[in-house]
Formats: structure tokens, C-alpha cells, sequence
């Protein structure tokens, strides 16, 4: 919100209110997530402290497999670069995707 001083017919001052981005819930929301994003977790992303805790030995059940296919295409270019170049210094070699067409 803006205010207007005047003087006669003269502008003297403005001043701009802004409200909040974000109300003290969103704040405290915001911050425990960030809490939480710090905590270690497995490759899963599950929290270490409950992955590993004995009460949840039997407390999971496996989910797929699900299909990567874009790592599965570079793991059999990897795959075939190797056999094409079996003396084939490959440290540092980055592999990626594009979608074709």
C-alpha cells in the first residue's frame, strides 16, 4: 500500500507498505523443512535415523523396478564404448542424454 504526502497540489512523499511475502506459519514452515532437508538420509531417500532404526526391520516393502531409460541408454553406450575401446583411458568421461528428434 502507498501513501501520498502533498503539499497543495505538490507531491512531498510516498511510502510503500509492503505485506509480508510469507505469514509466520509459512515462515515456521519453511524453516522445519529445512531442518528436515539437512538430515541425513540413504540412497532412497529415506531418513538415516529411521532406515537404520531396528523398531523398522520389517517396516518396509520393496516398489518396481521402475525403468530409467535414460540412464539405461548410457549404461549400454558405456557398456558398448568399452568393448570398443577396451585400452581406452576413460577417467573424466561424462555421459548424458538428449531426447531424440
Amino acid at each position: 500500500m502507498t501513501t501520498y504526502e502533498w503539499d497543495g497540489r505538490r507531491m512531498v512523499r510516498a511510502v510503500t507498505v509492503r505485506e509480508p511475502e510469507f505469514t509466520e506459519r509459512d515462515r515456521l514452515l519453511i524453516l522445519a523443512q529445512r531442518r528436515d532437508d539437512d538430515q541425513p538420509r540413504n540412497s532412497h531417500g529415506v531418513l538415516m535415523a529411521e532406515a537404520t532404526d531396528p523398531a523398522n526391520a520389517n517396516a518396509y516393502e520393496p516398489v518396481g523396478p521402475t525403468v530409467d531409460f535414460s540412464e539405461a541408454t548410457i549404461v549400454h553406450a558405456q557398456e558398448k564404448y568399452a568393448r570398443d575401446w577396451p585400452d581406452a583411458d576413460t577417467a573424466g568421461h561424462l555421459w548424458g542424454v538428449r531426447r531424440k528428434g
